[in-house]
């Protein structure tokens, strides 16, 4: 079989192309070849001419001066607010006024089981009654022995015994009687009366309810003057006083503000770098629940804003502003591009999202606030808004 298929390869030996053809495919290779190598090193020149851009979100830096009106928020509430509950421990047997009821001063509230108290202030009645008669019975036994004394039938000293007794008993009875206004107190407070009148924000306790002295009943919101309290950084508080006048807007409407005034500023924080408790005083118009905001400026309330090389950026511009050295990216023209530097800073005051730095920056700068990532000194960027 092997020598049938040697005979067959030298019988018909295969054939071969033209020499011309081959040298067509050699000319089509290399054509293919140079112009593969011609684009590629136009392309990378192309990549040199036109480096690809990082699209950046860039803001302008302001003078220190120029801060911006800070809003603080917080929520309105009346100056006169109270969780009324019971002196006493006891049985809610009643309870008048529901949520959002509006009640005056001195209106029922809640109502107490009474009658502990009520047999406490029988008890107390009889023992007075008895003390008056056992007082009035002393005073006639020491007026009879006064006369028997002028007429030389008794002693001086029975006399003075039987003024003892009237004294003793003049006591008993003014005792009776502290114990009859003690307890006529105790069944008194088993009514639970409003001490201003306001509207009720709160319902605590339901009539058959067992409640234990101080245990909240229903929390009332009086009439009349409304404040706001605000939670303010240290940073604000040594520009702040007393009776300044404020901003005020409600942001359900916000074309509207209006003037506050600053009642009370907090002297202490409950723990370190904590903020600082600022009432403000609003319009008696205001509802007790809206949302507020008020306005304090940092340029009055930050001395170390007032530094003529300090400019403000936003926090976002810092990179690493809690690091050893906080830098900005800085955004200025070359090559008739936009590129970055650079800019090392140091870190000021921080107030509603916008930090005081020094360093190589001017206002009117603008700086990278969105897309540091990466970002090296002298990159090509593309500011986008």
């Amino acid at each position: 079989m092997n020598d049938d298929a040697t005979r067959s390869r030298t019988e018909h030996p295969p054939r071969l192309l033209p020499p011309r053809i081959f040298t067509a495919l050699a000319a089509v290779l290399a054509l293919v070849t140079v112009g593969h190598l011609a684009g590629g090193e136009e392309e990378a020149d192309s990549e040199v001419r036109h480096p690809v851009s990082k699209r950046v979100r860039v803001e302008t830096a302001r003078a220190a001066g120029e801060s911006p009106a800070i809003w603080f928020p917080g929520v309105a509430r009346a100056q006169r607010r109270s969780r009324v509950a019971f002196a006493l421990a006891g049985r809610l047997t009643s309870r008048g006024p529901s949520l959002g009821d509006h009640v005056s001063k001195g209106a029922v509230l809640a109502r107490l089981d009474a009658r502990k108290q009520s047999l406490a202030l029988d008890a107390a009645r009889a023992s007075q009654a008895e003390a008056t008669v056992r007082k009035a019975e002393a005073i006639r036994d020491r007026d009879r022995v006064a006369r028997l004394v002028a007429d030389g039938a008794a002693t001086t000293e029975e006399l003075e015994s039987l003024q003892a007794v009237v004294d003793a008993m003049v006591a008993v009875v003014d005792a009776a009687a502290a114990r009859v206004g003690d307890a006529e107190r105790q069944q008194g407070e088993t009514v639970l009366r409003a001490p201003f009148a306001g509207t009720v924000t709160a319902v605590f306790a339901e009539p058959g309810e067992f409640r234990s002295v101080g245990q909240p009943i229903l929390e009332l919101s009086g009439d009349g003057a409304v404040e706001v309290e605000l939670a303010v950084p240290e940073s604000l508080i040594t520009g702040l006083s007393p009776g300044t006048e404020v901003a005020v807007r409600k942001p359900a409407q916000a074309a509207s503000v209006e003037a506050g005034r600053i009642l009370t500023i907090g002297s202490a924080s409950g723990r370190a770098r904590a903020l600082f408790p600022v009432l403000v005083s609003l319009d008696d118009s205001t509802l007790a629940g809206t949302s507020i905001e008020v306005s304090l400026r940092p340029e009055s309330a930050s001395p170390e804003a007032s530094v003529a090389d300090d400019v403000i950026v936003p926090i976002d511009a810092v990179v690493d502003p809690s690091g050893r050295q906080p830098v900005v990216f800085r955004l200025h023209e070359k090559d008739g591009g936009a590129r970055v530097e650079r800019v090392p800073v140091a870190i000021g005051v921080l107030v509603d999202g916008w930090v005081t730095v020094r360093g190589s920056l001017a206002a009117g700068d603008r700086v990278v606030v969105a897309g540091q990532r990466g970002l090296l000194h002298d990159d090509v960027v593309e500011p986008v808004p």
